[in-house]
């Protein structure tokens, strides 16, 4: 049975449903009456994301193809929150000012680029928002945006964090408010415990990724470590081979950190490098430029698709992965947080809370309660991997 991809995309501020769909006058048709479409640079279909169409795309294409990643997406009224974002365009001249001071501040004082972007634009919202002028505004006000545009909108607890340090900021430095600055507080951070995959599971979705490029690309992740931005930035003369070591240049919080290179992984980079001879970067899209975070998640969500891997699956829950495993390993935290390149020790901490080697050797009271009782059971079930059926529970 051929197999569909699909996710959501982001196509100038709107949210679409994104097909990859084999080639087949049959599919093409199908993809044409439920009213698909292709557009100029985007490999696949769209179709508007609303509920209705994913219910189309479902009843249409499940009779004839396996349809990967539809159960797994948000629903519409979660991404409505991308619409109706201001643009600097829409604030009159004053705020535009303040925003282009706002921003001078910023790089001034060497905030990263990702940063002053984000910063930027979440100060546009709350500008575009307001129909009054900075300096009339109070408490009151912020309180409403927060409800109204991000509240209601379901914005994350971490993008209203963001939101009250990019207004601290902005009220310190290029407007006096009316109101105390330190009023403004930030809501409490969530305590989410990473996804972490099993060793098993990570060798799965290798093996069900045929490309040398690709299988490279998520092999060089998981072995050492590195966030998506990370990985796109390296060049060739990062790998030091002479040391087993990777170095990662000007990375989060611009700071210089290297990393081990598992000989397993040199390997793959050696047939890698010798099949596609890249130039500067160590993974080059097509053109010699920088190669697509998006790629890098959509290979990832296609070995975990085919490998049967129902969890949501990120190229940062390889890093999650692989700092979980060193520890498990035995590796020393201290170690393991200056792999990752954690600034705190506290932060790599959260991953004590997930290693599963030391939770196996803790005695749980409902097996002794139960032990002579399910003693015929545990012989039946002896060297079995499955207890529960997975496509009735979900448990493995």
């Amino acid at each position: 049975m051929d197999h569909i991809f699909i996710s959501r995309r982001i196509i100038s501020e709107r949210p679409f449903l994104h097909l990859e769909i084999p080639f087949h006058p049959q599919y093409n048709q199908l993809a044409s009456s439920i009213g698909c479409r292709r557009m100029q640079g985007i490999n696949g279909w769209i179709l508007a994301y609303t509920s209705l169409n994913i219910d189309r795309v479902r009843q249409t294409f499940k009779p004839f193809c396996k349809l990967n990643g539809i159960e797994g997406l948000p629903t519409p009224v979660a991404v409505q929150q991308l619409r109706n974002q201001y643009k600097f365009g829409d604030l009159d001249n004053e705020k535009q000012f303040e925003i282009r001071k706002y921003k001078e501040y910023l790089k001034s004082h060497r905030y990263g680029r990702s940063t002053i972007n984000s910063y930027s634009q979440m100060m546009v919202n709350f500008l575009g928002f307001q129909k009054k002028g900075t300096e009339m505004l109070l408490l009151s006000d912020i309180h409403d945006y927060n409800y109204h545009f991000i509240i209601k909108r379901r914005y994350s607890i971490s993008y209203q964090r963001q939101m009250v340090s990019a207004m601290k900021l902005f009220f310190m430095h290029i407007v006096v408010p009316t109101f105390r600055i330190d009023e403004l507080e930030r809501p409490h951070k969530e305590k989410k415990l990473p996804l972490v995959l099993s060793k098993e599971e990570v060798k799965k979705i290798l093996e069900n990724i045929s490309n040398l490029k690709h299988k490279t690309i998520i092999s060089t992740l998981y072995s050492s470590g590195l966030r998506i931005s990370e990985l796109l930035k390296l060049q060739l003369r990062d790998i030091d081979s002479a040391r087993m070591v990777i170095r990662i240049i000007q990375s989060k919080g611009r700071k210089d950190r290297i990393v081990r290179l598992s000989e397993a992984n040199l390997l793959l980079l050696r047939m890698y490098y010798k099949k596609y001879r890249p130039r500067k970067y160590l993974f080059e899209g097509a053109r010699g430029n920088v190669y697509s975070a998006t790629s890098v998640r959509k290979i990832l969500h296609r070995g975990c698709c085919k490998a049967g891997i129902v969890k949501k699956v990120t190229p940062h829950t390889l890093r999650h992965t692989y700092a979980t495993h060193m520890l498990e390993l035995g590796v020393d935290l201290r170690y393991v947080q200056n792999l990752l390149g954690h600034s705190r020790p506290e932060t790599t901490m959260i991953y004590t809370h997930v290693t599963s080697d030391k939770l196996r050797m803790l005695a749980n009271p409902f097996d002794e309660m139960t032990r002579e009782e399910f003693r015929d059971l545990h012989n039946r079930f002896a060297g079995k991997s499955v207890l529960i059926p997975e496509k009735t529970w979900g448990f493995s």
